[in-house]
C-alpha cells in the first residue's frame, strides 16, 4: 500500500476525494486536519480523519426536562450537484467507554450529558443520505437536589404553619418566609433551566408547589381575618347593647329613686361588666375553636392534594 496526499481542495490532493460533507453543519469537515489517504494494490483506499464537528440540532423530548432524552442528527451526503456515487455503511457507531474493555481512563465520569450507545444508530436512507442519530441523557442527579428535591421539601414546611395557633403572632411571616425562600430558589435556578415557549416537566413542578404554598399562606390570611376582625365588632355590638341597656336603666332609677341611684348604679355597672366579659370569652373561644377545624382540615387536605400532584406528575414523566 501507498500514501498519498488527500484534501477537498483539488491543488492541494494527489487523488480524488468523492464532495462528502455535514449538511447542516456549524463546522464542517473540510476545517478538520488533514490526513493522508492509504491506498492499497487492489485500488482501495483508506482515509481516516480525526476531529470533531458541530451541527445544527431541533431537539426532540426536552419536554421532560431534566428526565429528557434529546435526539440530534447528522445528515451526512454528498455536495455535488448531481452526485453520481454511491455511499454504503461498513459498520455502526461506536463509542469510547461504552464496551466491556473500556478502561477507567476512557469512561468519563463527570459530565453533564452521556450518550446513550443503545439507542444511537447510524442509517443509510434514500438519496444516499447518510443520518447518524445520537441520544443524550442529560444528569439527572445535579437537578434532583439544587431544584426538585428542595422545592417538594420547602412546599410541605409551608403547610406547617397550620400547626401554629394565629394567637403565637409568627403563623403568617412564617408562610410568607418560605414562600419567598421558594421564589428565591427559582429565580437563583432559572439560568440553568431551558428557555422555551413549551411546557416543560419541571415548570409544572415548580409553579404547582409555589400555588399551594400561596395558598397555605392565603389561609392563614384568612384566619387572621376570622380572629381579628369577626371577634371585635362581635364583642364591639355586645358592649354597645349593654350601654344602651345601662343608660336606659340609670335614666329609670334616676327619675324614681334619686338618694339609691348611686349605689345602684354602681351594681348595674359591675353586673354588666360582668356580662360583657362572659359574652366575649364565649365569642373568643367559639371563633378559636372553628380555627382549629379549618386549620386541621387544611392540615389534610394540603398535604394530601400536593402528594397526589407529585404522585400523578412523576407517573406520566414518561409520556409527559
Amino acid at each position: 500500500h501507498t500514501q498519498f496526499r488527500a484534501s477537498i481542495d483539488p491543488e492541494l490532493t494527489n487523488i480524488w476525494v468523492p464532495p462528502f460533507d455535514l449538511l447542516n453543519r456549524e463546522t464542517s469537515l473540510q476545517d478538520l486536519p488533514e490526513a493522508y489517504g492509504t491506498v492499497t494494490s487492489v485500488g482501495d483506499v483508506f482515509w481516516s480523519r480525526f476531529g470533531s464537528v458541530k451541527a445544527l440540532c431541533f431537539f426532540q423530548g426536552l419536554e421532560r426536562f431534566p428526565f429528557d432524552e434529546l435526539r440530534c442528527s447528522f445528515d451526512f451526503a454528498s455536495t455535488a450537484a448531481f452526485p453520481r456515487i454511491k455511499y454504503n455503511l461498513l459498520g455502526n457507531l461506536t463509542f469510547l467507554g461504552t464496551g466491556e474493555d473500556a478502561s477507567e481512563d476512557e469512561i468519563r465520569k463527570y459530565q453533564e450529558y452521556a450518550v446513550v450507545p443503545e439507542k444511537s444508530s447510524i442509517e443509510l436512507e434514500e438519496g444516499n443520505l447518510i443520518r447518524a442519530t445520537f441520544v443524550f441523557k442529560r444528569a439527572t442527579r445535579y437537578y434532583n437536589l439544587k431544584i426538585i428535591i428542595p422545592t417538594i421539601l420547602f412546599t410541605f414546611l409551608t403547610f406547617g404553619s397550620f400547626l401554629l395557633d394565629q394567637r403565637v403572632g409568627e403563623r403568617l411571616g412564617f408562610g410568607v418566609s418560605v414562600l419567598l425562600v421558594i421564589v428565591a430558589q427559582a429565580i437563583l435556578t432559572s439560568d440553568i433551566l431551558p428557555v422555551t415557549r413549551e411546557r416543560l416537566w419541571i415548570d409544572v413542578l415548580t409553579q404547582g408547589s409555589q400555588y399551594f404554598s400561596i395558598l397555605a399562606v392565603a389561609e392563614s390570611l384568612l384566619v387572621a381575618y376570622l380572629h381579628y376582625i369577626k371577634v371585635e365588632p362581635a364583642e364591639g355590638m355586645e358592649g354597645s347593647s349593654s350601654r344602651k341597656r345601662n343608660d336606659e336603666e340609670r335614666e329609670s332609677f334616676l327619675e324614681n329613686r334619686k338618694e339609691e341611684a348611686p349605689r345602684e348604679e354602681e351594681e348595674l355597672d359591675s353586673t354588666n361588666d360582668k356580662e360583657s366579659l362572659l359574652s366575649r370569652i364565649k365569642n373568643f373561644h367559639w371563633t378559636a375553636e372553628k380555627i382549629l377545624v379549618l386549620d386541621f382540615w387544611c392540615l389534610i387536605l394540603f398535604p394530601s392534594t400536593y402528594s397526589i400532584f407529585l404522585i400523578v406528575l412523576f407517573a406520566s414523566n414518561r409520556n409527559f
